[in-house]
């Protein structure tokens, strides 16, 4: 046998037992992917399921549906009312039955799975239950209807009356069960009845109205003061109830409001900032409640006097809106800053020339309204001393040179003397 088909020889044997002999590695965990945050193969368990009735007859041909974060997954019972799901380990799942005659009132949730489990789930049968109100006049539509059945604090439907003043439940489980019926304007009604197959039950609202005072004072200061004149709205679902005002002395107003009524109350005064709260109403007989307003922010400057003597200043004061003084006020004269106040609101501004200057000043956004000063008179000039010693001004011919007026008085007296001397 030549080399050549020895080495062929060779190659065959090596291939074929590659593909006999295992990888490296093939019988560890890793071979096998679990459940991956990227789309890989998710760890599951298996849920079986058993639905049945009351007498625990099992219940075939229910819709089950489980939901869990993340997804969820839907089977059917087969004629023994069992089922099986498979869902991610760990996961909560809510399980869902519809069936046509048998109904659950809330999804059934078991503990977290963390490996196939057998569950339960018992449905009850269906029932529907219309609830008819009313008042001395007749149907009364938009009526707040909520069902509880009894041993279960939780609710099981909540709507609205129709027009006709009807709320009709969507399959609910068979039982005795609440409905309590709140109305806003009305006492509240509770009925008590039991559901099976078709029911019927009424109820008979009460309108009822209760007094409510309301207070209305200045909060700026710890010592808070009643303010008078103020708008007060009440409105329920964008639509005005009543609007009163409060008295000038004591800040108070009085209306009255239907019971159960969550309402809107706005407060305006044109010196305050608009303020809107909430009230709820419930049936009290008398219902007090006190709101706190506070001024509108503003600024303003007043001076010490309306006119000042040119060269002179004028003292202004920069107050808030409650008249204390704002410190580091920007204060302008006409378009020119002048200077800022200091911490009692204060700056003097001098005033430079005849005529009228606008004063205006600035802090925190707002804007002060002007306020005129007007200087009077002209400018004083710088007075030249009186040498002369009688106290009259002596015109110099000397050009204004210096000492030029003593010079000659001096020439003069020497003359005189002179003159004596030839005499003697």
């Amino acid at each position: 046998m030549n080399r050549s088909a020895v080495l062929v020889a060779l190659l065959l044997i090596t291939s074929a037992l590659g593909a006999t002999a295992p990888l490296a590695g093939a019988d560890s965990d890793e071979s096998t992917p679990s459940a991956t945050a990227d789309g890989g193969t998710p760890d599951l368990v298996t849920l079986e399921l058993s639905v049945v009735d009351d007498d625990g007859t099992p219940v075939g041909r229910a819709d089950v549906n489980v939901t869990y974060d993340g997804g969820y997954n839907e089977t059917t019972t087969v004629s023994n009312g069992r089922a099986l799901v498979d869902v991610p380990r760990g996961v909560s799942p809510y399980i869902y039955i519809e069936h046509d005659d048998y109904v659950r009132n809330f999804p059934f949730e078991p503990q977290p799975l963390e490996s196939n489990t057998e569950i339960e789930v018992t449905v009850h049968p269906r029932a529907n239950a219309t609830i008819d109100v009313s008042d001395d006049s007749g149907a009364v539509d938009g009526a707040r209807v909520s069902l509880k059945k009894d041993g279960n604090v939780r609710t099981v439907e909540r709507g609205r009356t129709d027009a006709d003043g009807t709320y009709r439940t969507d399959g609910i489980e068979a039982g005795e069960y609440t409905a309590r019926v709140v109305r806003e304007g009305y006492l509240k009604d509770e009925v008590e009845f039991t559901a099976d197959g078709e029911t019927t039950v009424s109820a008979e609202l009460e309108s009822a109205r209760t007094n409510v005072d309301v207070t209305v004072r200045d909060g700026h200061f710890n010592n808070s003061t009643p303010v008078g004149d103020v708008s007060i709205t009440v409105s329920n679902d964008g639509d005005e109830v009543t609007t009163v005002h409060t008295d000038t002395r004591n800040g108070e107003a009085a209306t009255r409001l239907g019971v159960n009524t969550e309402y809107t109350v706005t407060l305006e005064h044109p010196e305050y900032e608009t303020v809107e709260r909430e009230l709820e109403i419930d049936e009290q007989d008398d219902v007090a409640v006190t709101y706190n307003i506070t001024r509108t922010p503003g600024i303003s400057i007043e001076p010490a006097q309306d006119s000042v003597d040119v060269g002179g200043t004028v003292r202004i004061e920069v107050t808030d809106e409650y008249g204390q003084p704002i410190g580091d006020a920007v204060v302008y004269r006409g378009d020119e800053e002048v200077g800022q106040t200091d911490g009692n609101g204060v700056l003097s501004v001098p005033i430079t020339a005849a005529g009228e200057f606008e004063i205006t000043a600035e802090s925190d956004g707002l804007t002060a309204d002007a306020v005129t000063v007007e200087g009077v008179g002209e400018a004083t000039e710088t007075a030249t001393p009186d040498t002369s010693g009688d106290g009259e001004e002596t015109d110099s011919d000397g050009g204004g040179l210096p000492g030029f007026t003593v010079w000659v008085t001096v020439i003069a007296l020497a003359a005189t003397l002179v003159a004596f001397r030839r005499r003697d």
